[in-house]
């Protein structure tokens, strides 16, 4: 229990050519997305023992996002979502939730087509509220490599910004005492470009950059 699992799955999905397409779709009214066929049998074993979040910590400025136009209607939207986010935030710090890094084998056949599979990934799992909706944003990132692992989450919920996670190396885990993120976006302002992360961990820091 908690180290290794077999994930199968044999049915429909929705295609998307650009990830920034998807909150697209979700809108009422939004056309159709693109269908296929996938099947999927993964062995999933774990890097680590779950690791369950720790107090968020509270920093001072809101996480990296694309600057646009602030309307009067948009002021008053975010002032009437305010007591919401308070109580979804009261809610959030009495559920529990734990994140874990893993390996990943098998493969996944795409329309017919088998690809053979062999790599990481990441897991998390809540118990009680999980309710995302309510926050003004969010950066929530993981990443594997060659003897190292992270998971780090940037939130910004009823005016208060607030950061979480780990860093798994040499065997060990330990909560991220200090997290700092930049990221550029593309046209839409959804999608992130290039990114780049420097997480502190019992004393160790560790710089992360990508695109």
């Amino acid at each position: 229990p908690l180290q290794r699992w077999r994930i199968r799955y044999d049915g429909g999905v929705h295609v998307f050519d650009d990830p920034a397409r998807v909150p697209i779709a979700l809108k009422p009214g939004a056309p159709a997305a693109a269908t296929g066929h996938v099947a999927i049998d993964l062995d999933v074993t774990g890097l680590h023992a779950p690791f369950f979040y720790p107090n968020y910590r509270r920093v001072k400025s809101s996480p990296p996002h694309a600057n646009g136009p602030i309307g009067f209607g948009r002021v008053i939207k975010r002032a009437l979502r305010r007591p919401g986010e308070i109580v979804s935030a009261l809610r959030m710090r009495s559920s529990r939730h734990y994140e874990q890094s893993v390996v990943v084998r098998g493969s996944i056949t795409i329309n017919g087509e088998r690809f053979a599979f062999d790599g990481s990934g990441h897991r998390d799992h809540s118990w009680g509220l999980r309710d995302w909706a309510p926050s003004q944003r969010w950066r929530w990132l993981t990443g594997q490599m060659d003897g190292m692992a992270f998971n780090a989450m940037y939130l910004t919920i009823a005016g208060t910004h607030v950061t979480n996670g780990y860093l798994w190396r040499a065997g060990r885990c330990a909560a991220v005492d200090e997290l700092r993120l930049e990221n550029t976006f593309d046209d839409s302002g959804l999608a992130g470009r290039e990114l780049r992360i420097e997480l502190t961990a019992a004393g160790e820091r560790v710089l992360i950059t990508g695109e």
